[in-house]
């Protein structure tokens, strides 16, 4: 009969070795996890003396005192009958890698979405620049994805679950519907790499499209280009104009970057010795940070923009209130000021 009880394994936290009699030990580690033990002494075949040994049989959170009481008890009939304890120790630690196997699949069955994007933000949260990008990645999973797949089990989620939660998004907010994607394949990518998920990317976008997932994104059409031969007229234009709206609009084109990625520019994304104007991933269409590399004319345009830089505002070309961005509506006042020009700012990056 044992001497200790199932409740004396709960309570003992002090660290030390607890025997329950036949050589059956509970062990007690300094920062209380507790594990069984089996001891029993045989000779040494260097000495010639008997020497005391261990043979682990497990936490007590996979065995408990009756199982730990089997094993220690099977062990000892082993050596009554002459098993080798070197085989007794392999078929022990057998047992501990298929148990050890065991709980990884249980975690994998499961293991939620929502783990999924929490593990994959803090594992990257470096390569996401600043807090204000992390709470951006946060917030859009939290709004858009949590709310119908947050809790349902990685291992589940179907293209056809992804292509739920972004449709809705398209019509509404489509650069955040994609970025939402984006993100998501980001997520399945590290899933797959750590054999959490098996099978396709259900966030490919390729895929995705394919489904009709971003149907109605380009509804309205594209933006009208001018033709190429009437740029030279509008550039010659827009030099003689001494705006910051004008500058802004010269920049866009020498660049081909969006409206709301050159209206966002700060000087301190700018190295104008490298000539190189990085925007960061939180300003981008596709959440990745971009290098632009500037040509002559850009840096041209860059230094005249400096002259209306202003004190405690790093924005290269500020709006008319203090501290806010060059809107939208100024640069497209900009277009329809010059004569005879039918496009818009977004359809110059087309000409």
């Amino acid at each position: 009969m044992g001497k200790l009880t199932a409740k004396q394994v709960q309570g003992l936290t002090d660290k030390g070795m607890y025997a329950d009699g036949d050589g059956l030990y509970l062990q007690v580690t300094d920062r209380g996890s507790k594990s069984w033990l089996y001891r029993f002494k045989e000779i040494d075949s260097e000495t010639g003396k008997f020497k005391q040994r261990y043979i682990g049989l497990g936490p007590i959170k996979d065995c408990t005192l009756a199982t730990a009481r089997e094993k220690a008890n099977e062990l000892r009939l082993k050596r009554r009958d002459g098993e080798a304890v070197q085989s007794m120790r392999e078929a022990n630690a057998q047992a501990a890698v298929e148990r050890a196997e065991q709980e990884r699949e249980r975690k994998k069955v499961a293991r939620t979405l929502r783990q999924a994007v929490e593990e994959y933000i803090a594992e990257h949260a470096k390569e996401l620049k600043n807090a204000k990008h992390v709470a951006s990645y946060t917030a859009s999973m939290e709004k858009y994805v949590f709310p119908s797949i947050g809790e349902k089990p990685v291992r589940s989620i179907t293209k056809h679950d992804i292509a739920e939660v972004i449709r809705p998004m398209v019509a509404s907010v489509t650069e955040t519907a994609l970025k939402v994607q984006n993100r998501l394949h980001r997520v399945f990518v590290r899933e797959m790499a750590h054999d959490y998920f098996e099978g396709t990317n259900p966030a490919d976008k390729a895929v995705l499209t394919a489904m009709g997932t971003f149907a109605g994104r380009d509804a309205g059409g594209h933006f009208t280009a001018l033709p190429y031969r009437d740029i030279s007229r509008l550039w010659a234009s827009l030099k003689d104009r001494r705006t910051i709206g004008a500058l802004c609009l010269r920049f866009t084109i020498l660049t081909c970057v969006r409206s709301r990625e050159v209206r966002g520019a700060l000087w301190s994304e700018v190295d104008l010795n490298e000539a190189v104007w990085t925007i960061p991933g939180e300003r981008m269409k596709m959440d990745e940070p971009h290098r632009v590399p500037l040509s002559p004319a850009a840096l041209e345009v860059l230094r005249e923009a400096a002259k209306w830089k202003l004190a405690k505002n790093d924005l290269v070309f500020p709006g008319e209130r203090k501290g806010s961005v060059i809107t939208d509506v100024t640069m497209l006042q900009v277009v329809k000021r010059l004569d005879g020009c039918e496009t818009t700012v977004h359809g110059l990056r087309s000409t």
